[in-house]
C-alpha cells in the first residue's frame, strides 16, 4: 500500500512532537531511510508542502500568495489579508510577488481556492460572452 506525502507529513511531525530535544536529527536520518527503504524518496518534494501546510493548519495559520503586476499600496494589501482572514478564520500569511504579465488587477491564491480578479482574465470572459 502507498502511502501519500500528507500521511508521511503527518507522521513527521507526531514523532518529531514526542521526541526530545537532542533526538531531532535522528528522527528525519531515519525518516529518510524509511523513504529510501520504501522506494518513496521521489516524494520528498510533495512530502514538504504537505509538512508545511499541516503545521500551519496546526498552529492556525493559511499561506496564501498575491499576484499582481504592479506594487500595492498597503491598505489595499491589508484589506486583502482581512478577506481571507475573514473567509478563512486563520492568520494570514501573505507573500506577494510580481507578474509583469498581468494587465492590470490581482490573482490571489491560498490552499484549495484561486481567486482571478486579473484584467486578462476579465477580457478572456468578455470575449467568450460576445462571441457566443
Amino acid at each position: 500500500m502507498k502511502i501519500s506525502p500528507k500521511k508521511y507529513a503527518v507522521a513527521l511531525v507526531d514523532v518529531a512532537s514526542k521526541a526530545g530535544k537532542g533526538e531531532h536529527a535522528s528522527i528525519v536520518e531515519k525518516f529518510f531511510k524509511l523513504l529510501l527503504k520504501k522506494n518513496s524518496l521521489s516524494l520528498l518534494p510533495l512530502i514538504i508542502v504537505e509538512l508545511a501546510k499541516y503545521l500551519d493548519q496546526q498552529s492556525g495559520q493559511i499561506r496564501a500568495e498575491l499576484f499582481t503586476s504592479h506594487q500595492l499600496d498597503q491598505a489595499m494589501i491589508g484589506e486583502l489579508r482581512q478577506f481571507l482572514a475573514d473567509k478563512t478564520q486563520a492568520e494570514v500569511i501573505l507573500q506577494e510577488h510580481l507578474n509583469k504579465e498581468l494587465l492590470g488587477g490581482f490573482v490571489l491564491q491560498w490552499p484549495d481556492f484561486l481567486l482571478d480578479a486579473s484584467v486578462k482574465t476579465e477580457l478572456k470572459q468578455l470575449n467568450y460572452q460576445l462571441n457566443t
